[in-house]
């Protein structure tokens, strides 16, 4: 009896007090509230300072599967609480690092992880219970390094034991001491005494990520879930085995936003913390999937929801939800996805699809005066190939177009690009006012795709398979005007060009060229970086964007030109080149840019920052 009255007693306490000084218990979290997903480090009983550990980029990434903006995830606290170990999250950069317990001295020590597509809460990496070396899994199988990065001959342990199991959209973890399995499945967040067989539901809401403080009294979890191809994240709590739940960090306030991993650590004395970095601009709760612009207006979608935000206010306004749940979010180029947007005066745009084998795409109108959006378009297609689509749209000025089109895989071989499609038929439609039966302006056997709207004209590119097959493709750009006549054509092959006054910038392999828009000549030519060259678009739109996952997505991305100034994107980074010298300003890190009557609104991660005039 008393042995069992001492277990409850363990089981049911409160949270521990408040440890004084360097070296009381924190908790490590990622969150996406900078932009890109960081490392940030909490003190549970807010008596110190928030900080951040993780300051370095990633490289752009592609998320996979997971709804989780590119960045840095997964802390991963040494036995001894002196160093941890964090990966690098999405496709393509899969990274492992280890840095001092505040996050100095950071450094990469392996960058062939085996996660092509990592789970967050799974560890990357295990380490040794002397806390001196790391064990991963690799393409090639599996590596021991030290602290340093330097590798290890052999993989002998001993190692730390896993305490945590995901079974489907199920959790659980041992305490400390193994005498306590925490766990969160349909009925919450729960504790089950191991000894007396007790259960008890501890927190009734769903939750992620548990985790154990190291003297077993306090139970960390992310609210909400992080699921295959969905998440719905919340709040960082605590709770006690007696079911006292406390928020430590929530996610609509400064340095919560999107949160997806946890560790506890208990860091040595002599760590020294850093704060966390400040940042500017708009929080959009989850990666910028498009942004769009028309003078102060601003569109942009993230997490499957369409928002506009009238430059600088404070506030966006909510357009139109994820039809599954305003809450939930999707990886930017899953099936579920808004892969198109365009805002001309008080009208937005936006196409989006719906997720299965055969996804569905639809084209909404919402104009400001309308109580709802009205659907313009209709499509179907199939996963990895195009049927009949909608998108691509541009607008400004009062003026907006849209395209279906049908077409058929291109199939293998030829230097037809994965989930490439031949177009059999193309319409180019002119919306005017909030509904349709719209004009048509245009209509073709061929690929029209309607780059930019300026000053009421169109600039489109042309792609004609003559022969039938991707090796038979010719193309050029043209102008058009609003009712699709003709104003200019040239025989360049490119799908990346930008209308501003008189000026017709395209961008091909390694140039910028600067044409005269009304005919024809070219005024001036400027490098660019020797990279593919391609415009800003999401699979779905048209078939001369990317596959399905955006693997083969191009390296320069012209974004928007205007008042002489063209913005492009290389490697993750925005560049502003003027025209009239050809002066290459890198701004910083960027995925999309747009111009405003105003100055540049660019996304980065989950924030759209904005420079006045005069940048």
């Amino acid at each position: 009896m008393r042995k069992l009255l001492l277990v409850l007693i363990v089981a049911l306490s409160g949270p521990p007090t408040a440890v004084a000084g360097p070296g009381a218990a924190r908790i490590l979290y990622s969150s996406d509230w900078s932009g890109q997903t960081q490392i940030f480090a909490v003190d549970p009983f807010g008596r110190r300072p928030l900080a951040q550990l993780t300051f370095q980029r990633v490289p752009p990434c592609n998320p996979g599967s997971w709804a989780i903006t590119c960045g840095l995830i997964d802390p991963l606290p040494a036995p001894d609480g002196r160093h941890i170990a964090y990966r690098s999250s999405g496709i393509g950069s899969t990274t492992l690092w280890v840095a001092d317990a505040d996050g100095r001295n950071a450094h990469i020590v392996a960058t062939d992880l085996a996660f092509t597509d990592p789970v967050p809460g799974l560890p990357a990496a295990v380490w040794s219970l002397d806390s001196r070396r790391l064990r991963y899994t690799g393409a090639d199988g599996t590596h021991v390094v030290r602290i340093d990065g330097s590798s290890v001959p052999n993989a002998r342990g001993p190692w730390q034991k896993s305490r945590r199991t995901l079974r489907g959209y199920q959790e659980s973890i041992f305490s400390p001491d193994r005498s306590r399995l925490a766990f969160a499945d349909e009925r919450g967040i729960g504790i089950t005494n191991l000894r007396t067989g007790r259960t008890r539901v501890v927190a009734k809401e769903s939750g992620f990520d548990l985790d154990w403080s190291a003297d077993g009294k306090t139970l960390a979890y992310i609210s909400g879930y992080l699921h295959f191809g969905t998440s719905q994240t919340g709040d960082l709590r605590v709770v006690s085995a007696s079911g006292k739940v406390r928020t430590v960090v929530s996610s609509t306030s400064r340095y919560g936003g999107q949160i997806t991993s946890l560790a506890w650590i208990r860091p040595p004395a002599r760590a020294r913390y850093r704060a966390a970095r400040p940042v500017d601009g708009l929080y959009a709760r989850g990666e910028v999937a498009r942004l769009a612009a028309d003078g102060t207006r601003v569109a942009f979608a993230s997490c499957d929801n369409v928002y506009t935000w009238t430059a600088p206010a404070s506030r966006p306004s909510l357009v139109d939800g994820n039809p599954l749940g305003a809450t939930l979010c999707f990886p930017p180029t899953d099936r579920y996805q808004v892969y198109d947007l365009a805002v001309s005066g008080d009208v937005v745009a936006y196409a989006r699809s719906y997720g299965g084998l055969t996804p569905a795409v639809e084209l909404k109108l919402s104009p400001a005066s309308s109580p709802a959006p009205v659907v313009a378009a209709r499509g179907s297609t199939v996963l990895g190939g195009h049927m009949h689509g909608v998108g691509t749209l541009a607008g400004a000025d009062g003026l907006l177009v849209f395209t279906a089109w049908d077409g058929r895989t291109a199939g293998a071989g030829a230097g037809a690009p994965p989930g490439a499609a031949i177009v059999t038929n193309q319409v180019v439609y002119r919306a005017d006012g909030a509904a349709c039966p719209c004009p048509v302006i245009s209509s073709s056997p061929a690929l029209e795709v309607p780059l930019d709207v300026e000053g009421r004209r169109i600039v489109v590119s042309h792609v004609f398979w003559n022969g039938g097959t991707w090796a038979s493709r010719s193309a050029s750009i043209g102008i058009l005007d609003s009712t699709g006549t003709e104003l200019l054509s040239l025989p360049v092959d490119t799908n990346a060009a930008q209308l501003s006054g008189s000026d017709l910038v395209v961008a091909v392999p390694g140039r910028l060229l600067d044409y005269d828009a009304t005919n024809g000549s070219l005024r001036r030519s400027w490098p660019l970086p020797n990279a593919g060259v391609g415009r800003d678009c999401l699979f779905w739109s048209a078939p001369d964007c990317s596959g399905p996952y955006q693997l083969d997505s191009p390296a320069v991305a012209l974004q928007d030109v205007a008042r002489g100034l063209a913005a492009y994107t290389y490697e993750g980074r925005l560049h502003v080149l003027r025209l009239g010298d050809g002066v290459d300003t890198v701004v910083g890190y960027a995925s999309e840019a747009r111009f405003t009557s105003s100055g540049l609104v660019y996304a980065d991660g989950a924030r759209i920052h904005l420079l006045g005039d005069g940048y």
